[in-house]
């Protein structure tokens, strides 16, 4: 699964059935995670929450920043049917746990301990995402009896107290076959991304906070698999089509066309071997991209610059440039070991965290400037 948190001064990782745990760098703690099937990560004062999917119970994990070894648990959620995604609001105690066999949306108040209803979701999308501490939005369908259609609707939804509220409602056009919601960590711009792999293409609507029509769109060709923000207004994505695997930049600052870039070896501008200590080499062949068809797993920015890692090459980090003397172009760096972290990157250098050897140690590795070109 590789990395599952990085914020403020914590990084989560799993390594096979292990779950990994450093603060500030310093490695704290180990769990065998056999078994379970997704996580959530807050922190509150001076500890690290985890909360843990298990199928049909979901447990709370505390583990005190000055004291990892006292860490508790207890029992979050008991459900009787199978948990395929969950949410938990720890501004509002409410826990959000999705049935996707029957295709329900239920609301349980912690705090209250009470069940607040159901919302019934639409069973196909990726059902929900949270927009705000107090606010999520959930992929509806409605069935319309006098002209059998079935309209897409995503609507958000306030939680205030007790009490819960329908904030808007934005209709989803097209026969696409997969939704998802990108948020942006400013807060104010979210994207839906609508795609089919049937028909190779995709949609993009830029909507902002708490409108219902999009104030930008796009169509591209190709099957969209994954998708990120990497500045407050630039959102990268891989397609698929049947000519291959791309990459492709939406910049809402530019008035710009999407920029696009095929995951190619033809695309590798400069191939390099970072070893233990930092010492960069020069490679003389490029990385085949044959398997390069997975997600992004890290994804950061510069004003020229994207820098990601994909699941499908977890050691090596690829730097997507756009360059007035070269041209759109990729470099890439083969680490030593796997990438879980990306600093922010500047006009100096980017930071990659990686793991040693002994997977409960990390290593800091810098890349100087320039990045790109002979």
């Amino acid at each position: 699964m590789g990395l599952l948190y990085d914020q403020e001064e914590w990084i989560v990782y799993t390594e096979d059935t292990r779950l990994l745990i450093w603060r500030e760098g310093r490695f704290i703690k180990e769990w065998n995670v056999q078994g379970i099937q997704d996580y959530q990560f807050y922190t509150a004062q001076d500890e690290l929450i985890i909360i843990r999917n298990m199928g049909q119970e979901l447990t709370r994990l505390r583990i005190k920043s000055e004291a990892p070894e006292k860490a508790s648990e207890e029992c979050a959620l008991r459900t009787s049917f199978h948990i395929a995604q969950f949410q938990v609001m720890p501004t509002t105690g409410f826990i959000l746990a999705y049935d996707k066999v029957a295709g329900v949306l239920h609301l349980f108040n912690s705090r209250e301990e009470r069940y607040q209803g159901f919302i019934k979701a639409c069973p196909t999308q990726v059902v929900l995402s949270v927009h705000k501490p107090s606010e999520f939005q959930v992929f509806v369908r409605d069935f319309e009896l006098a002209s059998l259609v079935v309209n897409t609707y995503l609507n958000r939804y306030r939680l205030h107290g007790s009490h819960i509220s329908l904030v808007n409602t934005i209709p989803m056009r097209g026969s696409f076959n997969k939704r998802w919601v990108v948020s942006n960590s400013c807060g104010n711009v979210f994207a839906v991304v609508s795609t089919s792999e049937y028909e190779l293409k995709c949609q993009l609507e830029f909507f902002l906070d708490e409108a219902s029509t999009p104030f930008h769109k796009e169509s591209l060709d190709g099957h969209a698999t994954s998708a990120a923000y990497v500045g407050p207004l630039k959102l990268i994505l891989i397609l698929h089509s049947m000519e291959g695997t791309t990459l492709c930049m939406v910049n809402l600052e530019s008035s710009h066309a999407p920029q696009i870039l095929p995951l190619v070896a033809e695309s590798i501008c400069s191939s390099h071997e970072v070893d233990k200590v930092g010492n960069i080499s020069r490679l003389s062949s490029t990385l085949t991209t044959a398997h390069l068809n997975s997600k992004l797993k890290l994804a950061n920015s510069s004003s020229t610059s994207i820098f990601f890692v994909m699941d499908s090459a977890p050691n090596t980090l690829f730097c997507w440039s756009f360059t007035k003397n070269i041209g759109s172009h990729l470099d890439t760096w083969k680490f030593p070991a796997k990438v879980v972290s990306l600093g922010e990157p500047n006009s100096a250098a980017i930071a990659a965290v990686c793991l040693n050897e002994n997977p409960t140690s990390l290593s800091k590795i810098e890349i100087s400037q320039p990045f790109s070109g002979p």
